[in-house]
């Protein structure tokens, strides 16, 4: 990681609390709550991730039905964890901690 990335990490502490860092906007799927940083600037968005274009354009919902085509090279992204990746970092931590779940008979 970058130490631009690391001074927005911690600027945005609060703003990106739910949120994680993805370094390839193709892995997300549509309607995902996306917050972007400009790299130049830092200034931070919102909006819903709607479609990949290209290697270098998404599609993004912002407010209710305005959309928006942003250049990926230009910001950091950050997606909401969704209650399937939270309940899957839960698991993951108690698989980690060498929890067992024994059958008894």
């Amino acid at each position: 990681m970058d130490n631009r990335l690391n001074f927005i990490l911690n600027k945005y502490n609060n703003e990106l609390k739910n949120y994680v860092y993805i370094n390839d906007i193709r892995n997300i799927n549509e309607k995902t709550s996306i917050r972007y940083i400009s790299k130049n600037n830092l200034i931070m968005k919102n909006g819903y991730f709607r479609k990949y274009i290209d290697p270098n354009i998404i599609e993004l919902y912002i407010n209710s039905n305005k959309i928006w085509y942003i250049y990926t090279d230009k910001y950091y992204f950050f997606y909401k964890k969704s209650n399937n990746d939270v309940m899957r970092d839960s698991l993951q931590s108690l698989v980690d901690s060498g929890f067992k779940i024994i059958k008894k008979n």
